[in-house]
């Protein structure tokens, strides 16, 4: 059960990465070009923050059943999950902004930065986990 987790969470990483990375370059697309909010742009706002939570729920379920807080290095243990909760937290205030935004420009704008900062928020957690970053050094 533990490898088909891990499997899953590893595989559903490509789902969340192509989601953030289509609306940043849709959303930026429609901010400098003007465009027209759409249904698929409020679906788009709506599957990535989902995309996003079910990767952290999976890498929670894992982390759990690893056990890391047992073997020693309690500070690293802790770092990677931190940095994804607040990348969960992060895309729910943002994606918020974007339905909140009056026009269709705001919305676009609202979207680029919200999963542009979110994407960042990700690689910064995925750097503790490489060992290239240590946030609590």
């Amino acid at each position: 059960m533990y490898n088909g987790l891990l499997m899953a969470h590893s595989g559903w990483r490509y789902i969340v990465l192509v989601l953030l990375i289509v609306a940043i370059v849709k959303y930026l697309i429609g901010w400098l070009g003007n465009g027209k909010w759409s249904g698929f742009d409020s679906m788009l706002n709506r599957l990535t923050p989902i995309s996003v939570d079910i990767q952290w729920l999976l890498g929670l379920v894992v982390w759990v059943m690893q056990s890391w807080w047992n073997n020693g290095d309690r500070g690293r243990a802790w770092e990677h999950p931190i940095a994804m909760t607040l990348a969960v937290v992060v895309v729910h205030i943002l994606s918020a902004r974007v339905k909140k935004a009056n026009t269709d420009k705001g919305k676009f704008q609202a979207g680029f930065w919200a999963y542009l900062i979110t994407l960042v928020v990700i690689a910064a957690g995925l750097f503790v986990i490489l060992g290239s970053w240590n946030l609590f050094a």
